[in-house]
């Protein structure tokens, strides 16, 4: 019985597409097996590689520690240095290779030790040499310690080399054979690859489109890239950065630097920079000023990464550019508006003490007259009229208490702070022995914990405790047995804290914001006297050093009163 063509067609059709797809399937077996063994090879090859890095950076390294031992030289460190912060590295790379390798990370763990015993044994020599000299640093070495632990490390990195050799070997005639078949399987799949050649024709094409896309995303990208040469030549430049600049990429690549678009500033800093970045590898948020084409300049936030060649030396470079001009134009309105506040601050506190000083005047005019009214009066004036004028009078007074008060608040804004070294211990002593005649019958039992020195200015820091702790022996005055304590609270590396608590009146610590401000008082005069500039004065003070101040408390369980400054030079008591 014949066959109908159609169906011949479609039998052979079938028949070719089994062969194809058995063939593939050879092929994919063989290719992956292929690959598998060729990845263990690249692998083992890899940590080989490294082993061999790590042992030459520990050469280095004690070659570093050898020079400077004998010479006494700095310049002989540089290899030390340099190998010091390789190592870590190197350490770092062989524990991710060994994430698939159970036995290299077993033999890790016998050369990670062995290699931080090595840098200690070599720190130490250093260390000994910097303090001691050549001699006391050559008989360290004599013992023969540091030589040890070298040979054991040798050892296990050769033994590790050795194993790693093996495993390339191995790897190498698998991927050889596997190979082989591949290609046996690849001759076959050829004889049915033409049927392929429209498919691959479409998938290049594609390929075309989707470069087109992504060269496409490079060139138009909100933000700049490009690319340096190791005399910092453009090697490449996105249409963005083109269009900021108002050059052609013509104009640029090959011809011109980019330190040659900056302005002497930027080009300064860039000289110095590039150097470093050739080096270490990446820089980030680096501000330059670049000078367009029509003269404008334009402020940009530069990253980048190293590319190095084969031979580890600086090849090029992936730069991202980034128009920094609405920060600058905005840091810039932000630095104007604080220089306007400073000044604004300036004028109020002028106007508080001209405003404070002329009224000075008036107020004595009208406390000397109702002195003079009274004499004049003498016997003539009766009850209500006297107690009028006493009224008048005590009123006068109060009120230039206030005004005195109000201008030394003001003056503080304008004292110059000598700064010194201040002995907290002295003053607060000082301080306390000062406030003898105020405690005079009463029981206070004082808690002074040693204080340390401290840079500040020592009239102003004085007159902070002497109302603190003033404070305290004022607002504890009901107490039988008032208890005081002055101390350290717990602070940070750039910061010291110092404490005063009583166990006093206290305050309701919702209002504990106002207790800082200008005549603010949350007692009475009646209860407590005084007219609320003190804490005022503490704050601005403490404001002037760089520091802060803050208070806790409660109705009747006393107060704490914190004030931190910044350290500068500070000892221990």
């Amino acid at each position: 019985m014949q066959i109908p063509k159609a169906k011949r067609i479609y039998l052979g059709l079938l028949a070719a597409a089994c062969c194809l797809v058995g063939v593939v399937a050879v092929s994919v077996q063989s290719a992956w097996s292929f690959r598998n063994a060729s990845l263990m090879a690249l692998h083992a090859n890899e940590v080989a590689r490294r082993i061999d890095a790590l042992h030459s950076q520990l050469k280095d390294v004690e070659t570093g520690q050898r020079g400077f031992v004998i010479s006494g030289k700095a310049s002989f460190l540089e290899p030390y240095e340099s190998g010091m912060a390789a190592i870590p590295r190197e350490l770092e790379a062989l524990r991710m290779l060994s994430i698939s390798d159970p036995s290299l990370e077993g033999r890790l763990d016998e050369i990670a030790p062995l290699v931080a015993e090595k840098i200690a044994e070599i720190q130490l020599v250093l260390d000994v040499r910097k303090s001691q000299g050549a001699q006391a640093a050559a008989e360290i070495i004599a013992t023969g310690r540091g030589l040890r632990i070298m040979e054991s490390l040798r050892a296990k990195l050769g033994e590790l080399e050795a194993a790693q050799n093996a495993q390339i070997r191995v790897h190498l005639e698998h991927a050889r054979r596997d190979g082989r078949f591949s290609g046996g399987a690849l001759a076959v799949g050829l004889v049915f690859g033409a049927a392929m050649i429209g498919v691959v024709h479409r998938l290049v094409r594609s390929g075309e489109a989707a470069a087109a896309e992504i060269h496409d995303l490079y060139d138009r990208a909100p933000c700049g890239y490009h690319s340096l040469d190791v005399e910092g030549v453009f090697t490449a430049i996105n249409d963005t950065e083109l269009s900021w600049l108002g050059y052609t990429r013509e104009e640029l690549i090959g011809r011109v630097k980019h330190a040659d678009l900056m302005t002497p500033e930027s080009r300064a800093l860039h000289h110095e920079r590039f150097a470093l970045f050739k080096e270490n590898g990446s820089v980030a948020a680096i501000q330059f000023e670049v000078v367009r084409r029509d003269g404008s300049v334009m402020p940009i936030l530069l990253n980048s990464t190293a590319i190095y060649g084969p031979d580890g030396r600086y090849a090029s470079c992936r730069s991202t550019v980034y128009d920094n001009t609405e920060q600058v134009r905005s840091s810039r309105a932000l630095a104007a508006a604080i220089d306007r506040l400073r000044a604004v601050n300036e004028d109020l506190e002028a106007f508080s003490y001209t405003v404070s000083h002329d009224l000075r005047a008036p107020l004595r005019h009208v406390g000397g007259f109702s002195l003079m009214l009274a004499k004049h009066l003498g016997d003539q004036a009766d009850e209500k009229t006297q107690h009028y004028l006493k009224t008048i009078e005590g009123a006068a007074r109060n009120m230039e208490s206030l005004i005195e008060a109000l201008l030394a608040f003001s003056g503080l804004g304008r004292t110059h702070l000598t700064m010194s070294g201040v002995q907290l211990d002295r003053l607060v002593a000082g301080v306390k022995a000062g406030l003898n005649g105020e405690v005079s019958g009463r029981r206070i039992e004082w808690h002074i914990a040693p204080l340390p020195e401290i840079e500040g200015d020592a009239t102003l820091l004085r007159q902070v405790f002497t109302n603190l702790i003033g404070n305290a022996v004022k607002y504890t005055r009901s107490r039988e047995c008032a208890h005081i304590e002055i101390g350290l609270a717990e602070s940070g590396a750039h910061e010291l804290v110092v404490f005063v608590r009583d166990d006093g009146a206290g305050f309701d610590p919702s209002h504990a914001k106002k207790l800082f401000g200008v005549f603010q008082r949350l007692h009475t005069a009646a209860e407590f006297e005084g007219i609320g500039v003190g804490l005022a004065n503490v704050r601005r003070i403490v404001e002037r050093h760089g520091g802060r101040v803050w208070a806790e408390g409660a109705v009747g369980a006393g107060a704490t009163f914190f004030v931190s400054l910044p350290v500068r030079k500070a000892t221990g008591a």
